[in-house]
């Protein structure tokens, strides 16, 4: 890689990494166009053909102007690379929905591109049952882009930046650790992207056994493990009555809200991790506990109705507290609204969230354990002013300044929820919608509002005023806020 100049531009670096992201990108327009083709879609081949050669073109020029000033990323472009590059990379994503006429205008068209890709799954599409094959196949597989930078930024970025406690992240892979962001990409995408696409095609022959057509079983499976929760259809999964398909997702969307590396230490015979592991242990009693309040919820509802069924209350049950915790948000077959209970349930799942170094958004199981843990060992501390007890994760000590970074974050977190909810409020919602959207999108899991709020009319409705909050909401969740902060930090612009 060339060296740096003396005289380099302050985002350099940002731009010579923006010109690879975007020369990829021009790449994976191959994928809509293929589909385009086989499905005799010919204007929309054009028009993804047309945005894979403006990606590139806009590649190739930061290319040329960065072409000698190229430098190992710094603390600076750790924080802005993200920030600045899911905009950059949803404006050129939404190129070929607009030309495709999958949406009304370049807006819309750029925030359902900045949906896939910080995997949030909110369409603004009106009717995605009438959507071309292409648009569909394109909005997978932003997702599915979207999944990758999603593990990225959690095991390379966040740990570098030690963002909210994010250093004390497991990192099962051999290399990564202690090394400069660079070195962590290296040591980390490398070996899990082929672990990502063959789960994604284990999840696609699955579905496809469960009764989905292949195309569909395609699109689900980028969209389950991205943890995005696109869907072929205005209904999501339930649209297809296909409960085996639901079953048969659940060990993927579990899959996608579980550190990715773990699945490489699978692999090698390391299942210590699986059994080891206090967060997952959180997250798998979440799930279990959210589990069986909707199924008890949903058996009440149904034998009210003199159609009780136990196995498919439990299959809801399991099936809506695993898409709410990986923050899929899919919506299955045989649902019913849930009960207030199980809204409260449902909520503080996506809340939480999965687990660091996965897809899954929220604030993190993690990150759960060390807040309840500090505030035991405060409250012990009333009854013991004089005890010295650490706070421990994993058999790992976590330093005074580490949680200090935790509860930061989750202040930061709530405020920026609660100031969502203002935002929305103020564009004329009601006050339930206006936080099930500021929920949704800052935990990264759109259509779980479908579920958490019946009457919900669709993103279409929220207006461009609120949908350009949303895709702030969005980007604030997929980053855990404290990069947004950064940016308007003083010592980030100082030499």
């Amino acid at each position: 890689m060339p060296t740096v100049a003396a005289s380099a531009p302050p985002l350099a670096s940002i731009g010579y990494l923006l010109s690879r992201a975007l020369i990829y990108l021009a790449l994976f327009h191959l994928f809509p166009i293929l589909v385009a083709l086989q499905s005799g879609e010919y204007g929309a081949a054009y028009a993804f053909i047309v945005a894979g050669m403006l990606s590139a073109f806009g590649g190739g020029a930061l290319t040329f102007a960065y072409r000698d000033v190229a430098r190992p990323p710094h603390r600076r472009d750790a924080i802005l690379l993200p920030v600045i590059g899911l905009p950059v990379l949803a404006l050129f994503a939404g190129i070929g929905l607009r030309f495709a006429g999958a949406t009304t205008g370049f807006g819309t068209a750029f925030f359902e591109a900045l949906s896939g890709l910080t995997t949030t799954g909110a369409s603004v599409i009106v009717d995605v049952d009438a959507a071309l094959r292409s648009v569909l196949a394109w909005r997978a597989m932003l997702e599915w882009l979207g999944g990758l930078i999603a593990i990225g930024y959690a095991l390379a970025i966040a740990p570098s930046l030690d963002i909210g406690g994010a250093s004390l992240t497991n990192n099962a892979l051999p290399h990564g650790e202690g090394e400069s962001m660079t070195a962590r990409f290296r040591g980390i995408l490398p070996p899990l992207i082929p672990i990502y696409t063959a789960l994604t095609a284990l999840c696609l022959v699955s579905l496809w056994i469960g009764g989905l057509p292949a195309f569909d079983a395609l699109c689900h499976a980028m969209a389950t493990l991205s943890s995005g929760g696109f869907s072929t259809r205005s209904g999501s999964l339930a649209a297809f009555n296909a409960p085996l398909a639901e079953v048969l997702a659940i060990p993927f969307m579990l899959a996608a809200a579980v550190n990715a590396t773990y699945h490489w230490a699978a692999l090698r015979g390391r299942f210590r991790a699986f059994a080891t592991d206090r967060e997952l242990r959180l997250l798998m009693l979440l799930i279990g506990l959210g589990a069986l309040v909707i199924a008890t919820g949903h058996l009440a509802q149904t034998a009210a109705a003199g159609t009780g069924d136990w196995l498919t209350s439990l299959r809801v049950g399991l099936f809506s507290a695993v898409s709410a915790a990986s923050t899929t948000g899919f919506v299955g077959s045989s649902s019913t609204p849930p009960t207030l209970l199980g809204v409260y349930i449902l909520s503080a799942l996506v809340f939480a969230g999965g687990m660091t170094g996965s897809t899954a958004g929220g604030l993190k199981a993690m990150r759960v354990i060390i807040l309840f843990r500090h505030a035991y060992r405060e409250l012990s501390r009333l009854a013991h002013p004089s005890s010295v007890r650490a706070v421990r994760l994993n058999q790992r000590a976590v330093g005074e300044g580490t949680l200090l970074g935790v509860w930061t974050l989750y202040f930061a977190f709530l405020s920026s929820l609660a100031l969502l909810v203002a935002a929305f409020t103020a564009t004329g919602a009601d006050l339930s919608t206006s936080f099930f959207l500021g929920l949704s999108a800052i935990s990264n899991a759109g259509p779980i509002i479908y579920t958490l709020d019946p009457e919900f009319a669709g993103f279409p409705a929220v207006g461009t005023s609120g949908r350009a909050i949303y895709a702030v909401g969005m980007v604030i969740g997929r980053l855990e806020v404290m990069a947004i902060l950064a940016v308007f930090a003083g010592w980030l612009w100082r030499d």
